[in-house]
């Protein structure tokens, strides 16, 4: 997964301002048969040349916006381990063992 924020009429106008948002996803993980929800803070950074090799093939229409975001530095990504270098599944949808996981991404405002 990928984001960005930036100007609708100017991708290279940023609002990526930390002064302004903080990002905040996280995964979340119900287990149905003991009621029990656990989230589990993400951690993200600037998308590097490895992250993009693993995107999808973006269709034809759109290759010069990924490449644009790619030259600019401006979309994020999740990190696939957390802090302590344990591996992060980022899957997402029930199990046969009525384990829910969702992947929930949130913002928080700032004050100027």
């Amino acid at each position: 997964m990928a984001w960005g924020v930036h100007d609708a009429d100017n991708i290279k106008n940023f609002k990526n301002d930390k002064n302004l948002v903080e990002y905040a996803p996280f995964l979340e993980t119900f287990d149905t048969s003991t009621l029990k929800k656990t989230i589990t803070p993400l951690h993200y950074h600037v998308c590097n040349e490895e992250d993009y090799a693993k995107f999808s093939t973006p269709r034809k229409q759109d290759k010069v916006l990924v490449n644009e975001y790619r030259s600019l530095k401006s979309l994020y990504c999740l990190d696939s381990h957390d802090k302590f270098g344990n591996y992060l599944s980022h899957e997402v949808g029930t199990t046969e063992a009525g384990i829910n996981k969702k992947l929930v991404f949130s913002y928080r405002p700032c004050e100027p």
